[in-house]
């Protein structure tokens, strides 16, 4: 999550990777039981917005969000193929 919020705060962040967090808040409410660390818990984040809204907002600045999980801590997305590295080298502006 800390890799997604960053970017909008510095301006200098060339490329965003994130492997295996949350989908969603809203997945969290889903069930009557949740299985993620408490601490991925942020006070007021229905009133602000949620994962999707946050990674929306990066806008131009190149991002994954890959291999993440729902509020029942199973994945949520298929398994990435291609490595974060391979795809951040594709990123990079051709000289």
């Amino acid at each position: 999550l800390l890799a997604v919020l960053v970017p909008l705060f510095e301006p200098d962040i060339a490329a965003v990777v994130a492997r295996g967090g949350l989908k969603s808040f809203r997945g969290i409410l889903e069930a009557p039981h949740f299985f993620i660390p408490h601490d991925v818990l942020v006070p007021g984040v229905f009133q602000g917005g949620d994962i999707p809204d946050l990674i929306a907002a990066l806008g131009t600045t190149p991002h994954r969000y890959d291999d993440t999980i729902d509020g029942q801590n199973r994945p949520a997305s298929e398994p990435s193929k291609v490595k974060a590295a391979e795809w951040f080298a594709s990123q990079r502006p051709k000289k």
